[in-house]
């Protein structure tokens, strides 16, 4: 499969979901920013996103693996698919055998439940579905700072928030706008903050507003 302009990377919805505004930063302004959240979890994914392929009896680790979905028009790279051989799984070609899949997205610091990582896993269930023809009913996220694995059921209501998601980024594409910013607690922790300025800009917006009913008086 080709990448083109019009192809969505699976990265995108969990950068969009967390918030607009830094969705439009990084990739529409291409504004990367950098802290040492991001730089440790850029550290994390260098290990899983090279490819490879690891056996263990009827368990087989596949990393790195590319996936799409000419459906939803996305694309990208799974950090880790867990193929477990079993006789009613779905034929997995390049394996040669049948399996039952499992999508493993690493995520580095403490446990947390975040709606855009699961989005992303998701995202990646439904290409891996769409691919080989199956049906994945569960995912998991594995935080490496506390070695911890959080299981993630694939719902109905995430697979309809990658859906609508995933139009939303293709239409915000189209006609991208600059959000104006929220400042919320999760910020001080962004790698876009300095860039971005939320809490300054929405200083200034509210002393505006406090300057113009001073004006009209």
């Amino acid at each position: 499969m080709t990448e083109d302009n019009n192809q969505i990377l699976i990265s995108w919805l969990s950068e969009y979901v967390y918030c607009p505004r830094r969705f439009y930063l990084k990739v529409i302004e291409q504004q990367k920013g950098m802290n040492i959240y991001l730089e440790e979890g850029s550290e994390v994914h260098k290990s899983v996103h090279s490819q490879k392929i690891e056996r263990r009896g009827d368990n087989i680790r596949v990393t790195g693996l590319h996936v799409y979905s000419e459906k939803l028009n996305l694309y990208g790279i799974c950090d880790s698919v867990e193929f477990t051989i079993v006789n009613d799984g779905v034929y997995i070609p390049f394996l040669k055998c049948s399996c039952e899949l499992l999508p493993v997205e690493y995520k580095h610091g403490r446990v947390r439940d975040e709606i855009e990582y699961n989005v992303q896993l998701t995202a990646q269930a439904l290409c891996l579905e769409e691919m080989f023809g199956t049906k994945i009913e569960e995912g998991c996220v594995y935080y490496t700072s506390e070695k911890q694995r959080v299981e993630v059921q694939l719902s109905d209501e995430l697979r309809k928030k990658v859906v609508s998601s995933a139009s939303e980024i293709a239409a915000f594409l189209e006609h991208p706008i600059l959000v104006e910013p929220s400042y919320m607690k999760r910020c001080l922790r962004c790698s876009v903050y300095d860039l971005c300025s939320p809490r300054k800009l929405m200083v200034e917006k509210y002393m505006k507003s406090l300057w113009g009913k001073y004006d009209k008086c």
